[in-house]
This record gives structure tokens, sequence and C-alpha cells, in this order.
């Protein structure tokens, strides 16, 4: 399945629905709750013992392009060693001339361990530990922001572990590159003058 040039796919898989080889190991949701999104542990093929990814189901109603831009954002996290790849995803457009009727996204990547907020919660009488942990979190965002990208929603949460205790981010459906944010700034920062100098 090319992961890059992937559009509309009509299939949401569950547990006993498979979708292109995944299915979900359960239908049992997995990590924080989120208004626009779902996640599950899911499985490549049917062996239960390959459950090693991650399905985010994506509801953004009227904004399908966010799914996709995430993607883009994930794969490029990755390519800097802040982010795990992307294994798949694809978008169902009920109007498939328009991103406005959007149904649902999916975006699969490999599992992850823990999340740092939920090892500061087990570790709440180990402040030595956690101080380091909490140091070593805001260097991995500034360095990811030296790289010239930004989260857009950094928090304790949307941090985790991979299997060798490495730091990862998740959840890049708000991040961009201070390029294009500049970009956006000085385009608003146009329009404000010249509708207050409308002549000139």
């Amino acid at each position: 399945m090319d992961t890059k040039n992937r559009k509309d796919y009509d299939c949401e898989p569950t547990d006993t629905k498979s979708c292109d080889g995944w299915k979900l190991q359960t239908g049992t949701a997995i990590g924080e709750k989120s208004m626009n999104a779902t996640v599950y542990i899911a499985c490549r093929g049917i062996n239960e013992k390959n459950c090693l990814y991650v399905l985010k189901l994506s509801q953004y109603k009227d904004r399908a392009i966010r799914v996709e831009h995430e993607v883009q954002m994930q794969n490029l996290c990755a390519e800097l060693g802040y982010c795990m790849p992307v294994e798949d995803w694809w978008i169902h457009l009920n109007n498939k001339d328009s991103y406005s009727s959007y149904s649902f996204g999916v975006i699969i990547t490999r599992l992850l361990q823990e999340s740092v907020q939920s090892f500061l919660i087990r570790n709440i009488n180990n402040s030595d530990k956690s101080l380091k942990l909490i140091k070593d979190c805001l260097k991995f965002i500034y360095n990811l922001h030296q790289t010239g990208i930004y989260h857009g929603d950094s928090h304790l949460g949307n941090i985790m572990f991979d299997s060798e205790n490495n730091l990862k981010f998740i959840d890049l459906d708000t991040a961009g590159t201070y390029a294009d944010l500049l970009i956006s700034i000085s385009s608003k920062i146009d329009t404000v003058i010249s509708k207050r100098n409308p002549d000139s």
C-alpha cells in the first residue's frame, strides 16, 4: 500500500473486521479521551502477537486536510528522530470531490511504551528522577524547535518512551514548521495593512 499517496479508502477496522491487513486488538480505546480522535492497539495480519501498533481514528469535521498534514509532520519528525514514522494511513470522504464532507481518517504508527505524564505519576515520590525527566523533556522540545519544527501541543501526555526509553512525540496534528508560520504571519500582516491603507 502506497502510504505517500494514500487518499480515499472506505474501511473502518474493528476487532473483527480487517482493513487491508489491519484490525484492532480489541474494541477498547486506550490513552486519554479526545473530542476528535480515538486511539486503539492495532494488529497487522491475523497474528495476535503482531499487535505492536497504534491506530488513531480521527473525526475532524470538515477538516480532512489535517489528517494528511499530521501524516506529513509525523514522518518529517520521524526522519529527525523525534517521532515514530507512519506505518499506514487513509481517509474516507463521503464526497469524493471535496474535503467538506469528511467521514474519518486513520493513522497507524508503532506502539510506544508509556507517556511521561504516566511515568511521573508512578514516580511521584522520587523527586530527583522526576526533575531530571522534566529537564530532559524541556531539552527534547527545545531540540525539536531547533530543527525548525514546532509541535503545537507539547505536554507530558504527548511525549512518550519507546522500547529503548528514548523520548518520542505523538499527536502532531497541530505541528508545523516555523518557516510556514512566518509566511502565515507575514500574510496576515499584509492583509491588515492593506485594509487600513486601501489606496497604498
